[in-house]
C-alpha cells in the first residue's frame, strides 16, 4: 500500500524544488572553497582528500540517521542539524576570508602570508 498518486507527484516535485535551490545557493559553495582554499602544490591531491571527506561524512550521515533518531529522537536530532548550521554558519561569518576578486595566487599569499612569495623568490634565484 502506497501513497496516493496526487502525493507521488507532489512528493517528487518538492524534492526536484529542493534540489534545484540547493545546487543553484549553498550546494556549490563547499566545491568553491576547497577549490581555492589549498595551495597550488598540493592541490590537486588535497581537493581529492577533500572530496572524499565530503562524499563520506555525506554516506555516514545517511548510514547512521535511523539510529541517531532512535536515540535522541527525531526533534533531537533536527536540533543537534540546527547547532551545526548555526556553528557552520558562524564559522564562515568570522573566519573564512573573503576572496571575491582575488586570483588564485592572491588567495593563496593572502591564506600563507608571505611565506608562499618567499618560497617562490627562492625557487626562480636557485
Amino acid at each position: 500500500m502506497g501513497l496516493p498518486k496526487p502525493w507521488a507527484f507532489a512528493t517528487v516535485g518538492g524534492l526536484m524544488i529542493y534540489v534545484s535551490g540547493y545546487q543553484v545557493g549553498f550546494g556549490p559553495i563547499a566545491w568553491l572553497m576547497i577549490s581555492e582554499i589549498f595551495p597550488l602544490r598540493v592541490r590537486g591531491a588535497a581537493f581529492s582528500l577533500a572530496a572524499i571527506v565530503n562524499f563520506g561524512s555525506n554516506i555516514l550521515m545517511t548510514l547512521t540517521q535511523e539510529v541517531i533518531q532512535k536515540a535522541v529522537t527525531p526533534a533531537g536530532t533536527f536540533f543537534g542539524y540546527m547547532v551545526l548550521a548555526i556553528g557552520s554558519l558562524a564559522f564562515v561569518g568570522l573566519i573564512v576570508p573573503e576572496t571575491k576578486g582575488k586570483t588564485l595566487e592572491d588567495i593563496e599569499r593572502m591564506l600563507t602570508g608571505n611565506k608562499a612569495r618567499s618560497a617562490q623568490v627562492s625557487m626562480t634565484q636557485a
